[in-house]
């Protein structure tokens, strides 16, 4: 009768632990991904929504890029540092032609036309 494992058993037994602490070990750290991620998507979408609301609060002349047609107050890029992570906040803001408003196509320059506001937040780690 023989007492104890042999070298094979043991080495069965650690390839199965190691299996099952691998695979519990990357849930987990997957898990730990997803809520991050969930959280990063949580801020950039409280960041946009500030943004616009910053733009719906400027007077009509105000709404455009610094230097860019139309002439504005706001930065076309700009960076802002929420938890330790970097969101890059790209604007663009344009003319929209509609014909409600008696300008049937397109033109350069749109001086009867609201311009709208495209902002492109990236997130930079």
């Amino acid at each position: 009768m023989k007492k104890g494992f042999t070298l094979v058993e043991v080495l069965v037994a650690s390839a199965l632990t190691l299996i099952v602490f691998s695979g519990i070990f990357l849930a987990y750290q997957l898990g730990i991904r997803v809520i991050a991620q969930g959280r990063n998507k949580v801020i950039a979408s409280a960041i946009a929504s500030g943004e616009i609301e910053k733009i719906k609060n400027l007077s009509y002349d105000a709404i455009g890029i610094v230097g860019g047609f139309p002439d504005g107050d706001l930065e076309q890029t700009e960076v802002k540092i929420v938890n330790g992570a970097d969101y890059t906040i790209e604007r663009r803001i344009d003319y929209v032609v509609d014909e409600a408003d008696g300008i049937s196509a397109p033109t350069d320059i749109c001086p009867n036309e609201k311009p709208y506001c495209l902002l492109i937040l990236h997130q930079v780690i």
